[in-house]
């Protein structure tokens, strides 16, 4: 077994099972095989990699839309059955993005500032109200924070 080849093997998708397949090793020879054996591991992980960037960046685009080309061909059967291009036009066309990518992507990348929130039994009233209380909150941090460096200047 060697490690480059789980390392391909994980890169173009196999799930673990499908690697000890390749091996002829048993999913319980494989579970023991990567509890004892860290370059295995790495192996794994390090085949992931790409994959997940290749995946990062097309759900980044589908989030933030993207332009394309469309090719349209005018083709022409010749009496002998050959065929001939007669025309072809290029057109620029453009995906305006996906809400639904923006908000995965947001949720995932930055939670601190776009993760949800559920308030169980609370009516519109308590929970504009609870903003309110938050956001007096933050602004209190946030002037404590500047007197702090006020003083510490003096």
């Amino acid at each position: 077994m060697t490690y480059k080849l789980v390392e391909v093997l994980s890169a173009k998708g196999l799930t673990e099972q499908e690697i000890a397949e390749v091996f002829d090793v048993t999913p319980q020879a494989w579970d023991k095989l990567i509890k004892e054996n860290e370059r295995l591991v790495i192996a794994v992980r390090d085949g992931r990699k790409t994959p997940v960037k290749q995946i990062e960046a097309a759900l980044f685009r589908r989030a933030v839309g993207f332009a394309y080309q469309e090719v349209e061909k005018s083709i022409r059967r010749m009496s002998d059955g050959e065929e001939l291009e007669v025309d072809r036009k290029i057109k620029e066309k453009h995906f305006l993005g996906s809400d639904t990518a923006a908000i995965f992507l947001l949720k995932n990348w930055d939670p601190e500032h776009y993760k949800e929130e559920f308030h169980v039994g609370m009516s519109l009233r308590d929970r504009m109200l609870r903003g309110t209380v938050m956001e007096k909150k933050r602004q209190a941090a946030e002037q404590t924070d500047t007197d702090e460096m006020g003083t510490n200047e003096a």
